[in-house]
């Protein structure tokens, strides 16, 4: 036996044989790179984008008490279904400072973070409109609350903004001179 393992032969079998081994083994770990990361580019959009998570309501209405709409704490203001270039219709809510004498306030633009709907949001919407002296108008994005139901997407969300910011630049309650946005989570990305 130790003949033949000192046989000029036999170390060319191996060295060919682990080298075809390693060979398929890289091929191997490449394909299946590339099936992973195709798998991932294809379902991107249903990894990153939760409208509807654990047992929160899509709906605003459908929201515990206090968290289904302004006027459940007295406040002024307008909901709205905005259209998107691409025809997708989005909901947002206009909360006034000062019904009489909105255009007087900056006015800020609410893009909330993932999962869930803007009346989830409303504490925090009511706490910036106090104390900062300003409007705030709250958008849904597609797919989420009261928009329209369609899958979000990257480029969505940024037909959604730039609708957003048209609305409220042309509304008349609205000094359109004084917008800031304002985005936690994925309304800041």
């Amino acid at each position: 036996m130790s003949d033949v393992m000192e046989s000029p032969g036999w170390g060319r079998y191996l060295v060919s044989t682990t080298t075809v081994f390693v060979w398929r083994l890289s091929k191997l770990v490449v394909g299946l790179g590339v099936v992973v990361a195709g798998l991932l580019y294809w379902k991107q959009d249903s990894m990153l984008y939760f409208p509807e998570i654990g047992g929160l309501p899509r709906r605003p209405s459908q929201n515990p008490r206090r968290y289904r709409s302004p006027s459940e704490h007295q406040i002024a203001f307008e909901s709205h279904k905005i259209e998107c270039a691409d025809g997708v219709k989005i909901h947002a809510w206009l909360l006034l400072r000062d019904e009489n004498q909105a255009k007087q306030h900056p006015t800020l633009v609410f893009f909330h973070g993932n999962a869930g709907n803007i009346g989830l949001r409303l504490p925090n919407a009511i706490q910036m409109m106090q104390f900062l002296n300003v409007n705030v108008l709250m958008v849904e994005y597609r797919g989420y609350g009261e928009s329209d139901t369609v899958s979000p997407s990257e480029r969505g969300l940024k037909l959604d903004g730039e609708a957003a910011l048209r609305f409220i630049l042309k509304h008349p309650k609205i000094d359109a001179a004084s917008i800031y946005v304002f985005g936690r989570s994925l309304g800041g990305a």
